[in-house]
């Protein structure tokens, strides 16, 4: 805009990283290149599954890293079965299992049933430690994340899904 910097900008720099099920011999290398070059914060790829996001940040809790940077799970309310194959064959990292396929295709709504998906995995991943929060991606969905996020049961004054 032209306009002066007067102030020093205050920025919480982040990084991506592809949310995996860990083998073994798993180390979060470039993981910990990332913090080491000053990353505050990490958000994944979108993941569907909960085993893995707990198997994933229970690695990382175990060696210490969880504590050194803040991890953001992406997630988002599907709006259909043809959009969630979509997603996991063309999105690099993207993981959703069969079950929430077959969620998907049993489902009457496709959209509610995806912002119920989401609210639950937004409520699971809340439980899992190391975990500091979601970030829900939906592209013209807007009003599937406001759904997702009343059904998940974490704004202040809700229930959570049973």
């Amino acid at each position: 805009s032209g306009r002066e910097i007067v102030s020093e900008p205050k920025l919480f720099i982040g990084a991506a990283d592809l949310l995996i099920d860990p083998p073994p011999d798993w180390q979060p290398r470039a993981l910990i290149q990332n913090v080491e070059a000053g990353a505050q914060f990490v958000q994944t790829q979108p993941c569907f599954d909960f085993e893995v996001v707990r198997r994933y940040m229970a690695r990382l809790v175990d060696n210490g890293f969880a504590d050194r940077v803040f991890m953001m799970i992406g997630t988002g309310p599907l709006v259909s079965v043809r959009s969630a194959h979509w997603m996991r064959g063309n999105l690099y990292g993207v993981i959703i299992p069969d079950e929430i396929i077959d969620r998907m295709k049993q489902a009457g709504d496709s959209k509610a049933e995806g912002a119920r998906i989401c609210a639950e995995l937004i409520h699971k991943l809340s439980e899992i430690p190391g975990v500091a929060g979601a970030y829900l991606m939906a592209p013209d969905n807007l009003v599937g994340i406001l759904g997702a996020v009343e059904l998940s049961g974490l704004k202040k004054g809700r229930e959570a899904p049973a």
